[in-house]
């Protein structure tokens, strides 16, 4: 059995939508408030960049 090489564009892009579909689904009973959201979808963002900021340059090292 082969595996498939690793996308970190695949991961990345999964990761955003899993992070909205876990926002909306966390505002939608009730368990965080808007004004929370506009602060975990930046935050979440952000780790995400810096994620795949280190993945390059532990590829290219």
């Amino acid at each position: 059995m082969t595996r498939h090489p690793f996308s970190p564009w695949s991961l990345v892009a999964g990761l955003i939508l899993w992070a909205a579909g876990a926002g909306y689904l966390a505002q939608r009973h009730d368990l965080v408030s808007t004004d929370q959201l506009a602060v975990a979808v930046p935050v979440t963002l952000i780790l995400l960049g810096v994620g795949g900021i280190a993945l390059t340059l532990r590829r290219t090292s």
